[in-house]
């Protein structure tokens, strides 16, 4: 059975925990034991310099080696010749042998008059007179041996202090990962929770952001996560729901003129014909424009990319609505440059982009306003701008404006305002470019709609 996320996180504290007292002792022996053998080392280098003083002088002043054994047994006062180096310390041994090798002096007198070995002899250090080798003094100090001792003591004390700090950081950090692991896997357990509630349909649940680490960024994303499912969802419900209003009425007109022309209550008439060709053509347009929002939206949309002249594609929308705004009493006004230069589109997705919002725009302009559209090169896009003064948007229909089949003015009927879909299509055509479209608007003055396209191949 694999362990848990908690039982994982305490395991790993307690093995930092050891893991880092051991490196802690470790580092401190070997550091102790450098510092007592540096010690040991200026102990007996101090020790030596000392007596080699001492024999120097009592060389110089007696001319050779006679009596100096009277100079390394202790004196009253536990001073040797002259003051020397003062009080031997314990366990330290001085012998010292003339130039021929032959010991002349020893603290211990446990060898005077023997030839020193070879072995000492090659550890000894010389005392020089004039320039010439007038002896060897070997100096044993009894430092090494209590500092052996000592350290011996110290690696016991560090074994122990490992070993109880060691318990210590392990219960210690077996108390802290249970602690943390508990809040760390209660906010993990919730998140499971919440995707199991979410895979269940619950699209409402959200769960509690309470910290801000990477923890509280996940329940972040997953919160987002759920609000975009959410309102994937509801557009999805909606646009069931759109298809079949939009459809429901044509069909319900071809029904009803198909039976009462069936019951010989309706002659088949030119205008009655025409009538059902009309609505046959309404549910033709709905389901081509549903059919290339679709594929806007999944990035499959086929464009015919090639350079175009806007300024001559912007004459030709114009001129279809020109009729239609001059009947209404809207003034159309265009405002594009003549030596723009041309943009790498597909002239017939541009053309129905600007086409929808130029009828938008008619749509919601009174008689007497005014319609602008203008165009101007920005770095490497095409700007566009269709400005109307007409009833503008409410701030918060503005956020759903280019959503499908959303419409601002609730009490708008079919044939008067269409299915909903033309800012949709321009949204996905303008983005299939590459392209972004926004819209600005004060509710009672009026709205501009924006939107840019590539001058150049990217």
């Amino acid at each position: 059975m694999e362990m848990k996320l908690r039982g994982k996180l305490m395991v790993i504290m307690v093995v930092v925990a050891l893991v880092a007292t051991t490196l802690v002792a470790l580092t401190a022996s070997l550091a102790t034991k450098k510092l007592f053998d540096t010690y040991v080392d200026q102990q007996r280098e101090a020790r030596t310099g000392q007596w080699g003083t001492v024999f120097q002088a009592y060389y110089a002043q007696n001319g050779s080696w006679a009596g100096v054994q009277s100079l390394l047994a202790p004196a009253r006062g536990g001073r040797g010749w002259g003051g020397g180096p003062g009080r031997r310390l314990s366990g330290e041994r001085v012998e010292l042998a003339d130039a021929g090798g032959r010991v002349v002096g020893d603290s211990e007198g446990l060898t005077v008059g023997t030839v020193m070995e070879q072995a000492a002899l090659a550890e000894a250090v010389p005392i020089k007179y004039a320039g010439q080798t007038v002896g060897y003094m070997l100096l044993t100090t009894g430092v090494h041996y209590e500092l052996i001792t000592l350290e011996q003591e110290f690696y016991r004390s560090v074994v122990w202090a490992v070993i109880w700090g060691g318990l210590a950081a392990a219960v210690l950090a077996a108390g802290l990962g249970i602690a943390f692991s508990r809040r760390i896997t209660s906010s993990l357990l919730q998140l499971s929770a919440a995707a199991a509630r979410l895979a269940g349909q619950d699209l409402t649940h959200r769960v509690k952001i309470s910290s801000n680490d990477e923890i509280g960024q996940l329940s972040e994303a997953f919160n987002a996560m759920a609000d975009s499912l959410e309102r994937n969802e509801r557009i999805r419900q909606n646009l069931v729901a759109d298809v079949a209003h939009e459809l429901r009425t044509p069909l319900a007109i071809l029904r009803g003129n198909l039976e009462s022309m069936q019951e010989e209550v309706v002659e088949p008439t030119p205008v009655v014909i025409a009538s059902l060709h009309d609505e046959v053509l309404r549910m033709s347009r709905l389901v081509s424009d549903l059919q290339e929002l679709s594929l806007a939206e999944a990035g499959k949309l086929p464009l015919r990319r090639q350079r175009v002249n806007f300024t001559e594609l912007v004459a030709k929308v114009t001129t279809m609505l020109s009729g239609e705004a001059a009947s209404k009493g809207v003034k159309l006004e265009v405002q594009v440059s003549s030596v723009l230069p041309p943009a790498y589109i597909d002239p017939d997705r541009i053309a129905q982009v600007t086409l929808n919002l130029l009828a938008n725009a008619l749509r919601h302009t009174p008689e007497g306003g005014t319609i602008r559209l203008s165009a101007e090169e920005e770095g490497e896009n095409l700007h566009v701008q269709v400005t109307d003064t007409g009833s503008g948007i409410r701030p918060e229909d503005l956020s759903r404006i280019f959503d499908r089949f959303y419409k601002s003015d609730k009490t708008r009927n079919r044939a008067e305002g269409g299915a909903g879909l033309g800012l949709a299509i321009a949204k996905g055509f303008v983005e299939a470019h590459g392209g972004r479209i926004w819209v600005e608007s004060l509710f009672g003055e009026g709205s501009s709609f924006h939107f840019t396209v590539p001058l150049k191949v990217r």
